[in-house]
């Protein structure tokens, strides 16, 4: 069975801690082309009891099934040890709760340094002011994918 480039992404940049900002990326990407990014912030519909129409009980069991392959992309692409952390977790949105509290730091001083580097940008005598206009939109770019 051949996997799709973009389930490869997610193999090859486990998180092993350091690279939390670009997991996290990776992995919100993957859920996005998937269609199952948003069981990570919509709550789960209530369980179907007998009065429920087919309509809610559908809604459901759908929910449950998204939510368990985002799991399961959750722990293919974190490290063996976070995997034994996180296996019993129930919810995909928990699992991803968990991990940033962890890492999370790591995001604010990704977000940090972008805003810092941008605001740190200086025109260099002599240079192109189009090689200039590409860094100040490289700078912004970057920001804007830190959540800035």
């Amino acid at each position: 069975m051949s996997l799709s480039p973009i389930v490869q992404i997610l193999s090859t940049s486990k998180l092993v801690g350091e690279n939390y900002v670009d997991w996290k990326c990776n992995l919100y990407i993957m859920l996005t082309v998937d269609k199952h990014k948003h069981v990570l912030t919509t709550p789960c519909p209530l369980e179907p009891i007998e009065e429920s129409t087919q309509k809610e009980r559908d809604a459901y069991t759908s929910w449950m099934r998204f939510d368990e392959i985002a799991r399961c992309y959750i722990l293919a692409s974190i490290s063996n040890v976070l995997q034994q952390q996180h296996r019993n977790m129930l919810m995909a949105a928990d699992m991803i709760y968990s991990i940033a509290e962890m890492f999370g730091s790591q995001g604010r001083q990704a977000k940090q340094a972008a805003v810092r580097n941008f605001m740190n940008c200086r025109m260099k005598s002599g240079t192109p002011v189009r090689d200039h206009k590409l860094l100040i939109i490289s700078h912004l770019n970057e920001m804007e994918l830190m959540g800035a």
